[in-house]
């Protein structure tokens, strides 16, 4: 993407970002009242009930609104990750894995005979 292209797009996502934010904080700013069965709950004093639902709503999609306008224009810092390397030794030349594959079916047949288990995890450790 060219460098104009670009930016010209991300203005047009940022114009796109606030003019959703404004419509959600039009319903964070209005008065919602409970609703059942299509009609309108009213309190013990005789009011409507108040619904916070809405606005609680509008507020989870504002925050979603603020985290997609900062990613857009790249004001998140960079995660930090936590990374473990472990060196394995290279792979056996060809003759060297069938022989040692060879002993192990070996050792397998001999333990089966024998009654014993033959345990993958001793069998690759030596045991």
């Amino acid at each position: 993407i060219v460098r104009d292209d670009a930016e010209a797009l991300r203005a047009r996502e940022a114009e796109r970002l606030d003019g959703l934010y404004e419509e959600a904080l039009g319903v964070l700013e209005r008065t919602h009242y409970a609703h059942s069965h299509g009609q309108l709950v009213i309190g013990p004093n005789g009011e409507p009930l108040h619904d916070p639902g809405p606005q609680l709503s509008a507020l989870r999609e504002m925050r979603q609104i603020r985290e997609s306008y900062r990613r857009l224009h790249g004001l998140d810092a960079a995660q930090a990750a936590d990374v473990t390397v472990r060196a394995t030794a290279p792979p056996a030349d060809e003759p060297d894995r069938q022989q040692r594959l060879g002993a192990v079916a070996a050792e397998i047949a001999r333990r089966a005979a024998s009654g014993q288990d033959p345990d993958a995890e001793s069998l690759l450790s030596g045991q």
